[in-house]
């Protein structure tokens, strides 16, 4: 693997690991609140984040495989 691969792989991480820490702490919020609002709610709050990491596990995982085919822009 090439150099500038590893920073594009470490740079795609680091995106991810951010927004999915950002996601978690969201969902967090609302699971401790679950006394406060309705079960039903918190539940949704919950599970609407966790949905959300999911589909960035999976943009970053495709990210990883584009850049190790050779298709360094992002841009298709």
């Amino acid at each position: 693997m090439k150099k500038t691969h590893r920073k594009k792989i470490a740079a795609a991480a680091v995106s991810a690991l951010l927004v999915i820490s950002y996601y978690v702490c969201y969902a967090l919020i609302f699971f401790e609140m679950g006394n406060e609002i309705p079960i039903y709610a918190a539940i949704l709050f919950f599970i609407v984040p966790l949905i959300f990491i999911i589909g960035i596990i999976y943009a970053l995982i495709e990210r990883i495989r584009e850049i190790e085919r050779g298709e360094e822009d992002d841009l298709d």
